[in-house]
């Protein structure tokens, strides 16, 4: 067991990348989204595991985790290329309810991904799986002192992934 006040032993787990030590607390991660084919590196040695998450990445590693099924239909966002890495993976989470765009005809794929935006795609992705989504309906989110920056649009998205443990306050 672990005394009170130790860090947890952290797997080392090799990944090929030259910016991922083995014994980064991130490392078994990096290893388990590569070879799951659900994230892939920048470069064909770096990952680049300190860059900014963005929608566009969000919505592929969904995409891909369904088996990158293919997709028909147009793409009504003007900011989405067809031949971007997230085009298909963009127009799929748009007909399964997964996303939604800034605007008609804006998504921000290249967007910094806020935590209130991805808790809002998770719990709709969790609802289109047919995932319980009771996890959150005890949260008080009023219990954190910044509740108040959470958008009416995203509560109970932010409610549900503090109750299935998708995402913790930053502080208690």
């Amino acid at each position: 067991g672990e005394e009170p006040g130790e860090e947890p032993e952290v797997p080392t787990v090799s990944t090929g990348f030259t910016d991922v030590k083995a014994d980064d607390w991130f490392s078994p991660a990096v290893k388990f989204v590569v070879e799951k084919n659900l994230m892939v590196g920048t470069t064909e040695d770096k990952f680049d595991p300190y860059m900014d998450t963005t929608r566009g990445m969000i919505i592929t590693v969904l995409y891909r985790l369904e088996g990158s099924p293919e997709v028909n239909g147009a793409n009504p966002f003007a900011d989405v290329a067809a031949d971007s890495y997230y085009a298909k993976a963009v127009i799929w989470g748009l007909q399964n309810g997964i996303i939604y765009g800034f605007s008609e005809t804006e998504f921000g794929p290249e967007a910094k991904i806020t935590r209130e935006q991805l808790m809002a795609i998770m719990h709709r992705y969790a609802e289109f799986k047919g995932y319980d989504l009771s996890h959150g309906e005890d949260v008080e989110l009023h219990l954190y002192d910044d509740d108040h920056h959470v958008s009416g649009w995203a509560e109970e998205a932010m409610k549900y992934g503090v109750g299935s443990g998708l995402i913790y306050g930053k502080t208690e």
